[in-house]
């Protein structure tokens, strides 16, 4: 995948990988938000919550090629 050119760019990159995260984790889209806000500063995320709530799921589709655009 490669850089966004434009800070626009980088923000339609952003709404589209948290558009596809939504679509497989119903329900989470504070949860998906504060992650990706995370990611992109270059913090660090600690996801507890009781089981059934996509944690294990959202960590492993962020590293899948799914997220990332088509060139």
């Amino acid at each position: 995948m490669s850089q966004p050119a434009t800070l626009a760019d980088a923000a339609a990159l952003a709404h589209d990988i948290e558009s596809r995260l939504n679509q497989v984790l119903i329900g989470q889209q504070q949860v998906v938000r504060e992650v990706l806000i995370a990611l992109i500063s270059g913090g660090h995320v600690l996801i507890e919550g009781v089981p059934g709530l996509g944690k294990t799921l959202l960590r492993s589709e962020e590293h899948t090629s799914e997220l990332q655009s088509p060139d």
